[in-house]
Parts: C-alpha cells; sequence; structure tokens
C-alpha cells in the first residue's frame, strides 16, 4: 500500500489534512512459540526477518517468505534461536561490511542486541536474510577499541538509503550509556569499528532517553514527495528520545543540520542544533511507558513514517489505561496544505463555540474551519 510509485507522501487516499491515507488490513498472527517482548524487521531478498525479544528474554527471528494480495504476510518459516539472551528490544539492520573479514560477504544482515547479564552492547550477523544460523561478532567496539554499555535498546539507520541498493554510505546507530544518555556512532567498514561522532553531534550536552531511542536519515524532498533534484540524497538525520513527565512519558525529536553525500563532508560534520529539537505531538501526547518512537525513511516513500504506543490513562477498566497504536504517516511534517487568508479572532472563536457547544448553534462557517 506504500509503493515507491505513490509519492505525495505515500498515501493512496490522499496525503491532504482529513485524507484517509491508507485501509489497514486484519491483524496478522505470526506463528511463533514464544511471546514477543520487543521486535523489528528488515527486509532484503524478497523476504521480510523479523527478529525478537521472548518471554525467556531469547534471541529469536522467524521469515516471511512471500505475501498475498492483500498485503499479509505468508509462508512463514520455523523461528530459529540465536545464541544471546537480552532484556530489551533487538535491532536488525542491513550492513555493508569488509569481505575480507566478514567469509566473502559484502552485505550482513546485522542483529544488535544489549546483552542481558552485562549490559554490553553486542551483534551477530547473518549473511542474508534467508539464513538460518547468525555468527557472533562480539562487543561493539569504537574507534579508539572501548566496547559500550547501556540502558536502552540500540537503533540504528543506514546512511543515506538501503545499503542493498548501493555500495556508498554506512550504518549510523543511537546507543545510550549507563546514565542513559545518547551517543551516535557509524560503522567504518575498514576497521570493523563504530567511530564515536557524539562530540561533534551533541557538543555540550548529549540527549537523555528514558525509553529506546529512534533514528531514521531523512531526505529533503518537494512538495509531492519527490526526493529533491541535484543531490536526492541530502537531508538530515532525526532521532527521537524519550522524555519522563511526572505522569507520563512524552517524546523530543532532535533533527541535525542538513548532510549529503557530497565529498566534502562527513559524518563527523552531523550537528544537532538546539533551534531543531521540540516535543512530538501536543500537551496531552503520551508514550506508554516504557516504550519508545519508532522512524522509517527510505528513497521509495514520500514521507518519513513513525508508530508509536500512546497512553491517556482515560480507560480505568485496563492497568494500561487508554492505550492505542499510533501511525504517523507525515512523521516529517510534509503533508500538503493550502495556506488561506483569514482572522485569528474568528478562528479562535469558533474554536471555543465548538468546544461548548454544536455545529447548529455555532452556525457554518465561512472559512473552512470545519
Amino acid at each position: 500500500m506504500l509503493d515507491g510509485d505513490q509519492f505525495e507522501g505515500s498515501c493512496p487516499g490522499g496525503d491532504e489534512i482529513g485524507d484517509d491515507c491508507v485501509n489497514w488490513s486484519g491483524a496478522v498472527t505470526v506463528p511463533t512459540s514464544a511471546n514477543a517482548r520487543g521486535l523489528t524487521a528488515v527486509y532484503a531478498d524478497g523476504q521480510v526477518l523479523l527478529a525478537f525479544r521472548t518471554q525467556w528474554d531469547s534471541l529469536r527471528t522467524i521469515r516471511a517468505t512471500g505475501a498475498n494480495t492483500s498485503g499479509s504476510l505468508t509462508g512463514w518459516t520455523g523461528e530459529r534461536y540465536h545464541s544471546a539472551t537480552t532484556d530489551k528490544e533487538p535491532e536488525a539492520e542491513l550492513m555493508r561490511v569488509d569481505p575480507a573479514q566478514f567469509g566473502g560477504e559484502s552485505l550482513v544482515v546485522a542483529l544488535m542486541y544489549r546483552d542481558k547479564s552485562t549490559g554490553q552492547y553486542r551483534w551477530r550477523t547473518l549473511a542474508d536474510a534467508t539464513s538460518t544460523s547468525s555468527t557472533y561478532r562480539g562487543a561493539l567496539l569504537t574507534d579508539t577499541g572501548g566496547t559500550l554499555t547501556g540502558t536502552e535498546s540500540p537503533t540504528f539507520a543506514a546512511w543515506p538509503y538501503n545499503p542493498s541498493t548501493t555500495s556508498n554510505g554506512t550504518t549510523c546507530g543511537a546507543i545510550t550509556d549507563t546514565l542513559g544518555d545518547v551517543g551516535l556512532y557509524c560503522y567504518d567498514r575498514a576497521t570493523n569499528r563504530f567511530e564515536d561522532v557524539s562530540a561533534s553531534a551533541f557538543p555540550g550536552t548529549q540527549p537523555r532517553t528514558v525509553g529506546k531511542p529512534g533514528l531514521a536519515y531523512h531526505a529533503y524532498r518537494s512538495l509531492f514527495g519527490i526526493p529533491r533534484a541535484g543531490d536526492p540524497m541530502r537531508g538530515a538525520y532525526w532521532l527521537s528520545v524519550v522524555q519522563a513527565g511526572a505522569v507520563y512519558d512524552f517524546v523530543d525529536m532532535w533533527i541535525s543540520d542538513p548532510i549529503s553525500t557530497d565529498p566534502a563532508e562527513a559524518l563527523g560534520d552531523v550537528f544537532f542544533p538546539s533551534s531543531r529539537r521540540g516535543k512530538v505531538g501536543n500537551v496531552w501526547t503520551n508514550l506508554l511507558d516504557g516504550s519508545g518512537m519508532a522512524m522509517y525513511d527510505d528513497e521509495d516513500l514520500g514521507a518519513m513514517k513513525a508508530v508509536w504506543i500512546r497512553q491517556d490513562g482515560g480507560d480505568t477498566s485496563s492497568p494500561l489505561g487508554d492505550v492505542h497504536l499510533r501511525f504517523l504517516p507525515f512523521a516529517d511534517g510534509g503533508f500538503r496544505a493550502e495556506f488561506r487568508d483569514g482572522n485569528d479572532f474568528q478562528v479562535m472563536e469558533r474554536g471555543i463555540c465548538l468546544g461548548i457547544s454544536n455545529g447548529a448553534d455555532c452556525g457554518p462557517s465561512s472559512f473552512g474551519l470545519d
């Protein structure tokens, strides 16, 4: 439904305010023998690979080998255990690597996870999405040879885009330390290490999170959702962090200054200025405790997507309160809209009227607010 030919926000139902973006299929149950306590997905080689943490904190994968005409995934394989334990959500990502260090493979599926017993970040790799076994790669090593230990799930995003279609770029990760402060680490395939670019990305104060951070690379697009001509890969990193509130948690968004694949620029130039930070949603927008917001963007989508679990607390019949899974089809704010002349006092007056009465008492709107 979110096909690459459907630009303008990738919403076939319409990408203007009030339009229905897509029609969702019914829920599809994945045939696993264990409960999933956090999962991640990656598409490659015509298959969808799911990696998930079980109720026993084991790391497992399962694959969907096809899809039916309604878009539902089919052909599920048996699940595989990968000799790892984690108490956080794992992360799966395609990565370009040095064949000399990875058994002749130049493109692998990396499974990143936080080790349950030590809190150390480690990884395993699969030769491709169809592989049934993985190879243990040890701890994630920084450019100085250090290891990483932290509190939350790691999050990785390819830069500039899908490694299966380009050998350029790298893969960067948002990784927390033992205090929950987020650092930015980018993979260097020559050294097989993750370069720490946190100091240049967050000079002064690093963002702190109490949930899994989200990370995506978003290319700038035109009004119609098409990548900009001249440098279609020019864009910015988007980082979501979870802030602890007095009652509920909420999400802050950090957006970097522009960066591109221009040879004159490098990942060391990634910088998140204070002027590009803000809260996602409004004062009533709350996260389910312990969760985060996931973001996704690639060159075939007209707008960045995001999904998160909102908790309003209004439903007292559930210990979780009023919980909803929210899909944001225009997470980058890139929807089409028409600006009109208007009177601010009329807008406020009508909003107050509709808030305390109904449309019949307020009369028809002469400036299209309904």
